[in-house]
């Protein structure tokens, strides 16, 4: 389980919304120079359960269980590694109709599916 520092920035209910840097969020994460899954950002911000009663301003401590951060990563993953197989597939699949060298097909649909996936 990995612990985070953070400050509660809004409550609601039995939920709050906590500031994270990155920093201390990828610590602990082999791959913490090369991955980009928090995007640029210093901070993030994470919803959590307020067991405390924390109130905004208030610096707390979230727990995130090890399983839901492979969870997280294999969401983030996944769907770009799709749309390359399935874009790779289906020009194979097509390339006879368009009178295409199958290979060239395949690799253009996959690069274009890998892009369109990962612009979005």
């Amino acid at each position: 389980m990995s612990r985070e520092e953070g400050i509660v920035t809004r409550t609601k209910g039995d939920r709050a919304w906590v500031r994270v840097s990155r920093s201390s969020m990828c610590d602990q994460c082999g791959s913490r120079n090369a991955c980009h899954s928090l995007g640029g950002d210093r901070e993030k911000e994470a919803e959590a359960f307020n067991t405390a009663g924390a109130a905004p301003g208030d610096r707390v401590m979230i727990a995130i269980p090890t399983g839901s951060l492979v969870g997280i990563a294999f969401l983030f993953y996944m769907p770009p590694v799709l749309a390359l197989l399935a874009g790779a597939i289906g020009g194979m699949k097509l390339a006879p109709r368009l009178g295409m060298d199958p290979e060239i097909a395949s690799l253009t649909a996959a690069l274009v599916a890998f892009v369109v996936m990962v612009g979005t």
